[in-house]
């Protein structure tokens, strides 16, 4: 089993040192986000496929800057942007919704009858118009 000690001010002030030394050291050697990436990282970056990055480059989408011959580059800020500029509201209304499938309920003779529909209507229910509630 392990033994706990108890917490004194030295330890605590050493502790202290320790972390901050370490928070130090965290940014001391913190790399910066690389701001061009090559076709592949880029496509890394956005989940997507190499090809996918090209044919953005294509259509004009995406800036690729050639600083030697063979090697394409993409601004990280650039993608960001077009990634979220593309972002789209869910839709709520409109001809891209399909309407729910409910259950519609139907009264007769022998019990009720239920029927799915493609339609999103109330559940109706009661008696026929021939039954006394």
């Amino acid at each position: 089993m392990h033994e706990t000690f108890p917490a004194t001010p030295d330890s605590t002030d050493l502790l202290a040192s320790i972390l901050q030394r370490l928070d130090d050291l965290a940014k001391a050697t913190a790399v910066p986000p690389q701001r061009f990436l090559s076709v592949r990282s880029a496509a890394s970056y956005a989940d997507l496929s190499d090809d996918s990055i090209r044919r953005l480059i294509e259509r004009g989408d995406l800036v690729a800057y050639r600083p030697v011959r063979g090697k394409l580059l993409i601004d990280r800020q650039q993608l960001d942007n077009l990634i979220l500029g593309s972002a789209r509201p869910r839709l709520t209304a409109g001809r891209g919704i399909r309407p729910r499938r409910v259950a519609v309920v139907f009264p007769s003779s022998s019990g009720v009858r239920e029927r799915s529909t493609g339609v999103a209507k109330q559940r109706t229910t009661g008696a026929s118009p021939g039954q006394e509630a």
